[in-house]
């Protein structure tokens, strides 16, 4: 059923944003449950209670902790899908308000289907007839966005319900992690112009607030990158200065994120993945750093399996390439400075074995949320558009506590 006016100027994305927050809360609590059971679990229960009732124990309390494991990634979903329905409510609204706004302005009447009209106090003949289409785009627009914005959100939601029945936990993170994470940013996509001309476009980015114009840039790079209508400057900003590209970067990652033809066999292809994504994307190679067309430097001492004279350290080491990006230029950020286009490193931490400080995985950043949070694509395990929030815990949990590092090249990548 498609929105009507009343509905979308009335709606109030606040309170979806409040829900999302309170169900934050009880996936923190769900999360922090199944740590505290494993522990026992998995730790001090399989060390002392050796005997069959023991063993009994600790399977039933791994047992309860998967439930909670699973109610965990479910509720990470709902947080997900909320925040994306709130921001693409509220943009929808922000572009319906503006429309009603100048409708008022020119004596047009908009009514509940959102047909607009001239009325007799509006302006005559030509001039009213020149102005209508226009705001009737905008609240055409509106409409269409805000009613493709519930319909998705609607879907997935009811999946996520379904999903809580689930026995696999692993079934349910690899969802939550693609589905979940890929139809939040569906949801902001949906709030952009389909078959729109150039002008309807700018009218309609003009409707919207300078923060959600951001919110956008970051969230749907690719698709505002693409909009004719979409002012030069913003485009500019979006690709970069330089050879690299980063709109191009991006688009490579998302396209070939899970393509096995770009791996080395038998090998963690993560770091190559990201290098040959940089090239793609305009990174001029040198001795420093190349692919395994340019005879060079060896580092069989880091990939023993490779065949000589095949490519440099940097272009398929993670530390490797960490350094040459922060050394020719490339700037750590924090996570509420991170763009479309920058490049992910993950760092162990003290503890857990791990060697300190050492990255050992590399990624791409592809979009940030409205709500800060990064969403980055990788190769080996392929990951789309994976939320940086929703996989820290799991990868601490199976990797040993590690930090994301966030690098943004140098506009020439090095």
């Amino acid at each position: 059923m498609a929105m009507t006016v009343n509905q979308l100027k009335n709606a109030q994305p606040d309170l979806w944003r409040a829900a999302a927050a309170a169900w934050q809360k009880v996936h923190g609590l769900t999360q922090q449950t199944s740590d505290d059971i494993r522990d026992r679990g998995t730790g001090m229960i399989n060390e002392h209670w050796t005997d069959a009732v023991g063993q009994q124990a600790s399977a039933t309390l791994t047992s309860v902790a998967t439930g909670f494991d699973i109610t965990s990634d479910v509720i990470a979903g709902i947080v997900m899908i909320l925040d994306g329905f709130a921001d693409g409510v509220a943009m929808s609204q922000t572009t319906l308000n503006e429309a009603l706004t100048e409708a008022a302005e020119l004596g047009l009447t908009v009514t509940a289907a959102g047909q607009v009209t001239v009325t007799e106090s509006g302006l005559p003949g030509a001039a009213g007839d020149a102005q209508l289409p226009r705001v009737q785009a905008l609240v055409s627009e509106a409409l269409a966005s805000a009613t493709k914005v519930d319909h998705d959100a609607a879907n997935e939601l009811r999946n996520l319900a379904a999903a809580v029945t689930s026995t696999n936990p692993q079934q349910i993170e690899n969802q939550i992690q693609g589905t979940a994470s890929q139809d939040e940013l569906t949801i902001l996509a949906d709030t952009i112009p389909a078959n729109a001309s150039s002008d309807q476009v700018s009218a309609w980015w003009n409707s919207l607030t300078p923060q959600q114009q951001t919110e956008l840039e970051n969230a749907t790079p690719l698709q505002v990158y693409r909009l004719n209508g979409i002012p030069q400057s913003v485009k500019d900003q979006l690709r970069g200065s330089g050879d690299l590209d980063k709109m191009a970067l991006v688009q490579f990652a998302t396209e070939h994120w899970n393509d096995t033809s770009l791996d080395w066999p038998d090998l963690d292809n993560c770091t190559n993945f990201a290098s040959t994504a940089l090239s793609a994307a305009g990174m001029q190679q040198s001795d420093a750093w190349h692919s395994p067309d340019i005879d060079g430097p060896l580092f069989t001492n880091l990939f023993p399996n490779l065949a000589a004279d095949t490519a440099s350290r940097s272009w398929g080491g993670a530390q490797n390439l960490h350094d040459l990006l922060l050394n020719g230029g490339g700037t750590v950020v924090p996570p509420s400075q991170a763009k479309p286009g920058d490049i992910v490193f993950l760092q162990w931490e003290p503890g857990d074995g791990n060697p300190a400080g050492h990255v050992h995985h590399t990624a791409i950043v592809t979009a940030v949320l409205p709500n800060g949070d990064i969403r980055y694509t990788q190769h080996t395990d392929p990951g789309l558009d994976d939320s940086l929030n929703g996989r820290q815990h799991d990868i601490t949990a199976g990797e040993g506590a590690s930090q994301f590092v966030i690098i943004q090249p140098s506009p020439n990548g090095y």
